[in-house]
């Protein structure tokens, strides 16, 4: 009863039951949370702030990189851009427990490491 009184209420997002799954491993849901929110720190974001010298991708080297572009190019069995997978990804995520706790778990794994990997040529120079 207390808590109710004195706890804030945020907005509530549609996609929070695909994102926090007990299920997906901590560290995977929180980097899909980040996504989820477009606070992920890719090049395009960066650039608002601070200049850097390459913007582009590195993992495709050909286009700037953004959230948009960094995901969707790297979930290849999902057509279009981010905003449309993340539609895609709430739809599959419902249905038999089974099925929907899989993918989540695989959903999660593959932005987390698609992020990973940015991460390790980006900081590790490693390819």
């Amino acid at each position: 009863m207390v808590w109710n009184a004195i706890r804030e209420i945020c907005q509530i997002v549609n996609w929070a039951a695909l994102v926090w799954s007990s299920k997906v491993i901590p560290r995977h849901f929180f980097i899909l949370w980040l996504a989820f929110r477009g606070r992920l720190s890719t090049r395009d974001r960066i650039l608002a702030y601070m200049d850097i010298p390459d913007a582009n991708c590195v993992l495709c080297s050909g286009f700037a990189e953004s959230i948009d572009h960094l995901l969707a190019m790297g979930i290849v069995i999902f057509p279009g851009s981010w905003e449309d997978i993340k539609v895609a990804a709430q739809v599959l995520s419902k249905g038999s427990i089974f099925h929907a706790n899989v993918f989540k778990c695989g959903f999660a794994a593959i932005v987390y490491h698609l992020w990973a990997e940015r991460n390790a040529r980006v900081f590790g120079r490693v390819c």
